[in-house]
């Protein structure tokens, strides 16, 4: 039976193969995090993660929609009020998400690069 060349994959959790898996670029991961929600940790090899971010943020960023029409159509100030605050409170929930899901990325590709490494050292069995 012929070894895959790039990954194993069981599930959707990818593992790297033990003499082919090149290295993963932090930056890259979180480069594609910052840009694309999810797919920095995609190419960590978390692909459920990944799939789950990506819809945990677009859901909290649709929260934003109904509450911005709230503000823009309404002239009563005590819901204005209350909108503001539910704006600028998922606006820094937004944020601080952010900066987690960067953080997370960064610690899931050095993850894979230490198993990379690990599985390199190993002997082989074959």
């Amino acid at each position: 039976m012929e070894r895959l060349s790039v990954a194993c994959v069981e599930g959707l959790y990818m593992k790297p193969h033990p003499n082919t898996s090149p290295e993963k670029s932090s930056r890259k991961a979180v480069l594609l995090e910052y840009f694309f929600p999810g797919y920095g940790a995609m190419y960590a090899g978390k692909v459920r993660v990944g799939i789950l971010w990506l819809v945990a943020t677009w859901i909290s960023g649709a929260a934003f929609v109904p509450l911005l029409f709230i503000l823009a159509l309404n002239t009563d100030n005590e819901i204005s009020v209350v909108a503001y605050i539910l704006v600028l409170l998922l606006m820094f929930a937004q944020i601080l998400w952010f900066v987690v899901r960067l953080a997370l990325v960064d610690s899931y590709v050095r993850g894979f690069n230490e198993d990379v490494r690990w599985r390199r050292r190993r002997p082989s069995s074959t």
